[in-house]
């Protein structure tokens, strides 16, 4: 277990729970202050976890939590540019059908509008967002929670088929690694017994592992933003207004604010139980 990720784990859940206690006697600015914090803390936590930051490097991020999904999609933009400039002088490879419904450069404009979006947040107003939009937001969290996966009848077939897409993409590459690692993969998908494990971990293990990684992250991106600007409004006074007069329960985020600290506080469980398992695979 990864003993760092750990640590942000269980004060952002002391944070919720302090946070909880607070807001059932009346405090909601306190309250609220503290789910900020435990935002921040399963933020940095499943940051870590993914390799997108060092603990020393988190004192660059203070509470400035889209710091870590804005270096999250600059790494991926500067990974796609890579790509695109690799298979420029390559268009048959660039062009396989693996990649038949991949846009790189599409992929790439997007990406650099997601760090643009970012940087436009902090000219929004997010501390009075409607309680229909915090309704949408939540309804879609939870259908994110509850999705199930359903495995098509014929989806050994479907599987087989795109690994040996990949396998012919990996020989058309024609160094002597690529070469290796396409027979290797075509042994491995011909034989019925390690097909059907390697079958059986997807269907039992990775894809339910996808599925918890998408609700996390989406989870923990839209806590970042309900509460990216409460770091300082809950703690100090701004044009001689008292905090406590903004965070009244009317205020939407405060009057929400339960039902998101209950789906933070899931998505920072299976963080912890993600954390685990990757220890038990490794210690295996």
């Amino acid at each position: 277990m990864n003993e760092t990720v750990k640590i942000w784990t269980d004060i952002s859940l002391s944070d919720l729970n302090s946070s909880r206690l607070l807001y059932e006697n009346g405090h909601y600015r306190t309250s609220y202050f503290l789910f900020q914090q435990a935002t921040e803390k399963a933020n940095k936590a499943f940051a870590h976890l993914a390799g997108l930051f060092s603990e020393t490097e988190f004192k660059d991020i203070q509470h400035d939590q889209m710091k870590i999904y804005r270096k999250s999609i600059i790494k991926q933009e500067r990974i796609i540019d890579t790509l695109i400039q690799l298979f420029e002088p390559y268009p048959k490879i660039a062009n396989h059908k693996i990649f038949e419904k991949t846009n790189f450069t599409e992929y790439q404009k997007s990406l650099l509008n997601g760090v643009s979006f970012i940087d436009s947040l902090r000219n929004n107003d997010l501390v009075r967002i409607s309680a229909y939009d915090l309704n949408s937001i939540i309804k879609q969290l939870i259908k994110l929670r509850d999705t199930q996966i359903k495995i098509p009848r014929n989806f050994d077939f479907l599987f087989k088929t795109k690994i040996l897409e990949v396998t012919d993409w990996i020989g058309q590459l024609g160094t002597e690694k690529a070469i290796e690692e396409k027979e290797k993969l075509e042994k491995l998908i011909n034989d019925q017994e390690q097909s059907s494990q390697l079958y059986d971990l997807m269907v039992t293990q990775v894809f339910p592992l996808l599925i918890d990684l998408v609700f996390v992250n989406v989870t923990l991106y839209v806590c970042a933003l309900i509460t990216i600007q409460h770091s300082s409004l809950t703690r100090y006074p701004e044009y001689n207004i008292n905090p406590d007069s903004i965070y009244i329960k009317r205020l939407p985020v405060v009057k929400k604010q339960n039902e998101f600290m209950d789906l933070l506080n899931e998505a920072t469980l299976k963080i912890n139980r993600i954390n685990q398992n990757t220890n038990e695979k490794n210690a295996c």
